[in-house]
Protein backbone atom coordinates (compact mmCIF):
# COMPACT_ATOMS: atom_id res chain seq x y z
CA UNK A 1 0.00 0.00 0.00
CA UNK A 2 1.43 3.66 -0.88
CA UNK A 3 2.57 5.76 1.99
CA UNK A 4 0.20 8.66 1.50
CA UNK A 5 0.74 10.64 4.51
CA UNK A 6 2.49 13.42 3.23
CA UNK A 7 -0.01 13.87 0.29
CA UNK A 8 -1.67 17.43 0.64
CA UNK A 9 -3.98 16.89 -2.73
CA UNK A 10 -3.82 20.61 -4.65
CA UNK A 11 -0.76 21.57 -2.75
CA UNK A 12 2.64 19.87 -3.40
CA UNK A 13 4.64 20.99 -6.52
CA UNK A 14 2.08 23.73 -7.30
CA UNK A 15 2.18 27.83 -6.89
CA UNK A 16 -1.03 28.98 -4.69
CA UNK A 17 -2.46 32.25 -5.30
CA UNK A 18 -1.70 34.78 -2.65
CA UNK A 19 -4.60 37.33 -2.03
CA UNK A 20 -3.14 40.38 0.68
CA UNK A 21 -0.30 38.06 2.39
CA UNK A 22 -2.51 34.55 2.95
CA UNK A 23 -3.50 32.18 0.31
CA UNK A 24 -6.67 32.27 -1.77
CA UNK A 25 -9.52 31.48 0.12
CA UNK A 26 -7.81 31.95 3.72
CA UNK A 27 -10.52 34.52 4.74
CA UNK A 28 -13.24 32.74 3.60
CA UNK A 29 -12.55 29.77 5.85
CA UNK A 30 -12.05 31.81 8.53
CA UNK A 31 -15.44 33.34 8.44
CA UNK A 32 -16.70 29.85 7.57
CA UNK A 33 -15.64 29.01 10.50
CA UNK A 34 -16.60 31.19 12.87
CA UNK A 35 -19.78 31.33 11.52
CA UNK A 36 -19.62 27.24 12.54
CA UNK A 37 -18.63 27.44 15.56
CA UNK A 38 -19.84 30.86 17.05
CA UNK A 39 -16.36 31.70 17.57
CA UNK A 40 -14.99 35.33 16.74
CA UNK A 41 -13.26 35.32 13.44
CA UNK A 42 -9.37 35.75 13.76
CA UNK A 43 -7.65 38.24 11.83
CA UNK A 44 -6.29 37.05 8.54
CA UNK A 45 -3.59 40.05 8.90
CA UNK A 46 -2.59 38.71 12.31
CA UNK A 47 -2.00 35.03 11.20
CA UNK A 48 1.97 35.57 10.07
CA UNK A 49 4.59 37.57 11.42
CA UNK A 50 8.50 37.93 10.39
CA UNK A 51 10.09 39.48 7.53
CA UNK A 52 9.33 38.09 3.90
CA UNK A 53 11.55 35.43 3.63
CA UNK A 54 11.07 34.25 6.95
CA UNK A 55 7.61 34.28 7.68
CA UNK A 56 6.03 32.10 10.47
CA UNK A 57 2.21 32.00 11.91
CA UNK A 58 2.09 34.35 15.13
CA UNK A 59 1.77 32.64 18.65
CA UNK A 60 -1.80 33.85 18.63
CA UNK A 61 -2.76 32.24 15.37
CA UNK A 62 -1.79 29.02 16.51
CA UNK A 63 -3.14 29.47 20.11
CA UNK A 64 -6.23 30.35 18.38
CA UNK A 65 -5.98 26.95 16.20
CA UNK A 66 -5.23 25.35 19.34
CA UNK A 67 -8.28 26.75 21.52
CA UNK A 68 -10.92 26.50 18.98
CA UNK A 69 -9.52 23.36 17.24
CA UNK A 70 -9.80 25.05 14.11
CA UNK A 71 -7.07 23.16 11.44
CA UNK A 72 -4.30 25.11 10.18
CA UNK A 73 -4.17 22.27 7.47
CA UNK A 74 -7.45 23.24 6.22
CA UNK A 75 -7.57 26.91 6.65
CA UNK A 76 -4.17 27.51 5.16
CA UNK A 77 -4.10 24.42 2.58
CA UNK A 78 -7.56 24.02 2.56
CA UNK A 79 -6.35 20.22 3.11
CA UNK A 80 -9.37 18.86 4.28
CA UNK A 81 -7.79 15.24 4.73
CA UNK A 82 -6.57 16.03 8.33
CA UNK A 83 -10.52 16.87 9.39
CA UNK A 84 -11.49 13.26 8.03
CA UNK A 85 -8.91 11.41 9.75
CA UNK A 86 -9.52 13.17 13.07
CA UNK A 87 -13.33 12.59 12.55
CA UNK A 88 -12.47 9.08 11.83
CA UNK A 89 -9.89 8.41 14.97
CA UNK A 90 -13.21 10.41 16.82
CA UNK A 91 -15.07 8.06 15.61
CA UNK A 92 -13.25 5.15 16.67
CA UNK A 93 -12.74 6.08 19.92
CA UNK A 94 -8.79 6.96 19.71
CA UNK A 95 -7.31 10.75 19.71
CA UNK A 96 -7.63 12.77 17.10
Amino acid sequence: MADHCHNTPGTHGKTRKYVAGVPAGTRDRLALFAEWTGTAPFPADKILEGSKDERTFTDAFLRHCNDTGMSIDWVWLNDEKGLVIAAHHAAKGGAA
